[in-house]
């Protein structure tokens, strides 16, 4: 670690220890789910249903709550910092950020990444409602991408300490591209399940495999070690606006379109966010920084 950035490693760890915990917590959810299901999910009635993901959601809720207390307990409490700046000080640091064309490449590149993130989402009601899997096995379809996102994490973060994490971003964004514009032209026949869940696996990899790495790229854009926390959060509060925006417009696609269709229509915005992304990434790169 430098003048610039922050630590690579730092990064990768985090988003493995995340993926992790997301992944078990999938797993989980999944075998109370189906525990709690007949043998035939067929035979299961709406009520059955309801009943079975209500225990799924308090069993979350109960975890979630215990980590919280945890939390309470186990942290420990941190003194106030004796070294303060001053109110000007820190605006006049924002006013930098916002002044470098990098910090804004980043944010683009932020709010693509993260609308893969939030298609992954419809991964599972893809191979419900497309592939015709039933419920659990749409689920394990889920989770089998959440198993993804630690071991994507850990690989691209090595890979990241031999090539620059820009590279990885385009290849990244390249791969969720092939992924979004395979499925959202639906060129590939629907008999081909297989070819399905490799592309499915595939975005998954594209899409964790960019959570892992998108801010580590910082140090390679020369952002000023002093100004990381302010870009991190300046960065984020663009960059996670597909939180706000992404859950009503797949929504809209998918309730106001055939089950095939709309589902295409939610890959192909995939795939212009992921081009989107790929320009931004390629311009950052050809920005000359001291």
């Amino acid at each position: 670690m430098g003048r610039y950035g922050c630590s690579r490693k730092g990064f990768w760890l985090f988003g493995w220890g995340r993926g992790l915990v997301a992944a078990l917590m999938s797993t989980g959810g999944v075998f109370l789910f189906s525990f709690l299901l007949p043998v035939e999910t067929s035979e299961a009635t709406l009520e059955v249903r309801q009943q079975a993901f209500r225990m799924v959601i308090l069993g979350a809720v109960a975890i979630v709550a215990l980590l919280g207390i945890l939390s309470w307990w186990v942290l420990p409490n941190t003194k106030e910092s004796t070294l303060s700046s001053s109110t000007t000080e820190e605006w006049k640091g924002v006013r930098t950020l916002l002044q470098l064309p990098q910090v804004w490449l980043l944010a683009i590149i932020i709010v693509c990444a993260y609308v893969g993130y939030k298609v992954t989402d419809d991964f599972s009601l893809f191979a419900r409602e497309v592939l015709d899997f039933n419920e659990i096995n749409s689920a394990y379809i889920g989770t089998m991408t959440m198993w993804v996102r630690p071991i994507v994490a850990i690989l691209t973060g090595i890979l990241a300490d031999r090539l620059r994490p820009s590279r990885l971003i385009l290849w990244g964004f390249l791969l969720l591209s092939i992924v979004g514009g395979s499925i959202g032209t639906g060129v590939i026949p629907l008999t081909w399940e297989y070819t399905y869940l490799l592309l499915l696996l595939l975005g998954a990899m594209g899409v964790y495999a960019l959570r892992s790495i998108y801010f580590s790229v910082m140090e390679e854009a020369k952002i000023p070690l002093a100004f990381t926390g302010a870009a991190v959060g300046l960065m984020s509060v663009i960059g996670y606006t597909p939180d706000i925006f992404m859950g009503p417009l797949m929504g809209y696609y998918l309730d106001h379109y055939p089950e095939e269709k709309g589902h295409q229509y939610v890959f192909l915005i995939l795939m212009g966010f992921s081009i989107v992304g790929l320009i931004a990434t390629f311009l950052l790169k050809r920005i000359k920084t001291p």
